[in-house]
């Protein structure tokens, strides 16, 4: 299928330290990570509560990997628990939530 070209534009770019984030929502069709990169500054700074879709097909899209997201997210301090019961790590796609650890 063809591509759709769109500009990117980094999170802690486009919001004001004004704003507060206290929950965000992150499905991205496998640019997760390029989201939690634009975001550093933001995340660490708010710490908000994240739901991220885990998507293992998009993510090898982007040449990235569910491990390396989930290793990401724990990375930036985020504690992850599965959205729905039943739900594995070796599902094609789930959704968890990432709550600070501290």
């Amino acid at each position: 299928t063809d591509g759709v070209l769109c500009n990117m534009v980094a999170l802690d770019h486009c919001l004001s330290e004004a704003v507060r984030v206290d929950v965000m929502k992150i499905d991205a069709e496998g640019c997760e990570i390029e989201i939690l990169v634009g975001g550093y500054k933001t995340l660490r700074r708010y710490k908000p509560k994240l739901v991220v879709e885990i998507n293992r097909l998009a993510l090898s899209r982007q040449d990235h990997t569910p491990e390396e997201l989930r290793m990401m997210l724990g990375a930036l301090g985020y504690r992850l628990s599965m959205v729905e019961a039943g739900s594995k790590e070796t599902d094609e796609q789930y959704d968890v939530i990432c709550v600070p650890r501290s």
